[in-house]
Order: structure tokens, then C-alpha cells, then sequence
């Protein structure tokens, strides 16, 4: 009776650890079933946040491309001129590393990515993920730009009232003072666009990211006087002047001219360093800055040295 107790409690036994694994079982695949929507958003939400990686990854190699270039990679060019030179004379890439080039190009899921042009902007977009795009937009890099032509503007004001002193009028065009006056670099706005110049209504102009003169993005500087060099003036016309012939300082005037090449020496050289914004187009300005410090200080040192060898 003993041995038949035991048994039959030995079977209960069983029969409840079979019902507890089953409910367990049961139990374990529900909370599977909840959580497996959580582990898909939680996955999505990785994919979105490296998709975004990617194409901020992809929005400084354009914004590179657009310095260079002055605008963006057209939708014929695509996104391969990142990597590859398309053909534009101006290509300074990769403008994003090449060992990237297969990771950048395309979204965590494998699919390529999309470029369109949208204006001077432009859109990048994924088929997989609809709702994730990112518009690219120059704008600051044309505020830098408009900094430097405020500065290059300046100078050619600058340069154009010098040679009204010279001639008696304001020159025709910006060719009368680059680069008998100053150096190449001020023929071109950072727009690569020529810079012109109106003697009759006193100013001197930048067309601006669009390259059109008469709209709201044009750099204006006024000069103050107006008018062109009249006839027998001795201007050339439109093309480079000559420069005026050199005249010896007379020795009264040296001490004070000195002063004043040493003024304008350091004047350049602030230029020269301000102009130092990390671009090719900054070192090539502050080159063309620092050549003019230079002349300065050397003519204010050969005046000194006058003034003690030939008082």
C-alpha cells in the first residue's frame, strides 16, 4: 500500500511539471511575440540613425565639392563626382575618403542613394526610408564667400580711387586695375564670377552666388566719386595701365611717407592673415596679401635708409 501511495503522487507530480512547462512555454512565446515589434523599432531606429551618419557624411563631401566648384554635382554627375572626376577642370577629390565610397554611397539596407538638384540646393533621399531626407544647401558656404568679397571689394575700391588719383577719372573696367594694381585673384569674385565696375554710377560689383547682376545677391561697394577719365586723361582705355612713373620721394617728405608705408604694410599684413580661412582660395588671396605688405615694407625701409645715408 506504501509502494502503490508513493507511485500514484510520483504520477501528480509529473502531470504538474508537464502543465507548468507548458503554461512557461506559452508564456515565454507571448512575451516573444510583444517584444519582437520592439526589437524591429529598436533595429529601424539603428538603420535611421546610420542612414543619417551617411548622408551628413555625404553633405560635407558636397559642400567641399561646391568651394571648389561654385555649385553643386549636377543629377547627371551625381554623387559619383565625390569620388570621381567628372570632367570640370576644378577637381581637387575625393571629397570624401574612397575607402568609404561603398559605405556612403548607399543606406544600412544596401539600397543606393538618391541625389536631385533643387534649385542651387539639392536632396538627398533613400527608397527604403521615404520619411529621412537631407537638403543641402550652400548657404554657408556663400557667407563665407560673401566675406571674402567684401574684403577683395574694399581693395579694389581702394585701387580704383588710386588710379582716379593717377588719371583724373575711375577706370572702365576692373582689367584697368588687375594686375597692374593688384593680383589676379581680385579679377574673379569667390564666384568666379568677374567683378565689374560702372565709373558713371560710382560703384564697384559682385554678381553673387547667381551670377546675375540686378539681384539681391549682389555685393555692391559705392566708391563716392563717379565719373570715367575724360579724354587725353591718359588712361588706357580699358586695358591695364601703365604705372605711373616713379618719382623720388623728395627728402622733406620721406620721414612722413615712411610713415605711411609702414601704415599700410600693416594694413596688408592683417589682411593677409584674416584671409587665411582654410580654403585654397584664402591662401592663394593672402599670398597675394602678403606680396603687397612686403612692397610697403621695403619701401618704407629704403626710405629710412635714405633718410640716414642721404640726409
Amino acid at each position: 500500500m506504501i509502494a502503490g501511495h508513493r507511485q500514484g503522487r510520483s504520477g501528480r507530480e509529473a502531470g504538474l511539471s508537464l502543465l507548468q512547462a507548458m503554461v512557461f512555454i506559452a508564456a515565454a512565446m507571448m512575451l516573444a511575440a510583444a517584444a519582437m515589434p520592439l526589437a524591429f523599432r529598436v533595429l529601424e531606429l539603428a538603420e535611421r540613425r546610420e542612414l543619417v551618419r551617411r548622408m551628413e557624411a555625404l553633405e560635407d563631401g558636397l559642400l567641399a565639392f561646391y568651394r571648389d566648384h561654385r555649385r553643386l554635382p549636377t543629377e547627371s554627375e551625381g554623387l559619383e563626382a565625390l569620388f570621381t572626376d567628372p570632367g570640370t577642370g576644378d577637381w581637387r577629390g575625393p571629397y570624401v575618403p574612397l575607402a568609404d565610397r561603398e559605405l556612403v554611397l548607399r543606406d544600412p539596407r544596401g539600397n543606393e542613394l538618391t541625389w536631385r538638384r533643387s534649385g542651387r540646393a539639392g536632396v538627398l533621399a533613400s527608397p527604403a526610408f521615404p520619411g529621412i531626407t537631407r537638403t543641402v544647401d550652400p548657404a554657408p558656404v556663400d557667407l563665407s564667400f560673401r566675406r571674402i568679397a567684401v574684403r577683395e571689394l574694399r581693395e579694389l575700391k581702394e585701387a580704383a580711387l588710386a588710379y582716379r588719383d593717377d588719371y583724373g577719372g575711375l577706370p572702365d573696367s576692373v582689367g584697368d586695375l588687375v594686375p597692374a594694381r593688384l593680383g589676379e585673384d581680385y579679377a574673379l569674385d569667390p564666384w568666379g564670377h568677374p567683378y565689374a565696375i560702372d565709373p558713371d554710377a560710382g560703384e564697384i560689383r559682385s554678381a553673387g552666388p547667381d551670377g546675375e547682376t540686378g539681384t539681391a545677391d549682389d555685393q555692391v561697394i559705392a566708391l563716392g566719386v563717379t565719373g570715367g577719365v575724360p579724354a587725353g586723361g591718359g588712361g588706357s582705355g580699358g586695358g591695364i595701365p601703365a604705372p605711373p612713373t616713379f618719382v623720388p620721394t623728395p627728402p622733406p617728405l620721406r620721414a612722413t611717407t615712411a610713415a605711411e608705408h609702414d601704415a599700410l604694410a600693416r594694413r596688408y599684413e592683417r589682411a593677409a592673415r584674416q584671409a587665411q580661412d582654410g580654403t585654397p582660395e584664402g591662401s592663394e588671396r593672402s599670398g597675394t596679401l602678403r606680396g603687397m605688405y612686403l612692397y610697403h615694407l621695403y619701401r618704407a625701409i629704403g626710405l629710412r635708409i635714405d633718410i640716414h645715408v642721404n640726409p
